[in-house]
């Protein structure tokens, strides 16, 4: 499985070892590629598809890298987090499977692994995080 994680070096991180910690958890052993702006995951996803991207970059940038990221690869499960709740809505329009408020934590990506589908314990309900 691969996953992209497009965020700032703090937060991608972050998010790598909650992954990490998350899959392994299930014996999965994802290949996680970390990228620090939304023009070189944009490059990457020319060339690779990954099953789920995951965005920690807010408002407007976060929105154009959710937008272009939805239009190379429209199969592919975006978890947003962002830290405003305005571009909920959006998020959804394009193809973002769980959009969440910051801070990022454990049970909001968790919850969002749950609501691609690849993931155990999948959820029927992906749901928007709204309170930070």
């Amino acid at each position: 499985m691969k996953i992209a994680i497009s965020a700032n070096q703090e937060d991608a991180k972050l998010l790598r070892r909650l992954v990490l910690d998350y899959c392994t958890e299930y014996n999965y052993y994802p290949n996680i590629e970390l990228f620090e702006n939304r023009e070189r995951i944009i490059q990457s996803m020319m060339k690779i598809s990954y099953e789920i991207v995951i965005v920690a970059i807010d408002r407007a940038k976060g929105m154009e890298a959710v937008k272009h990221i939805h239009l190379r690869n429209p199969k592919a499960n975006i978890i947003w987090f962002s830290d405003d709740e305005d571009f909920a809505g959006f998020a959804f329009e394009n193809g973002v499977k769980q959009f969440a408020l910051r801070p990022i934590s454990k049970e909001k990506l968790e919850e969002g692994l749950q609501c691609s589908g690849i993931m155990p314990e999948r959820s029927n309900l992906c749901s928007v995080h709204l309170k930070g």
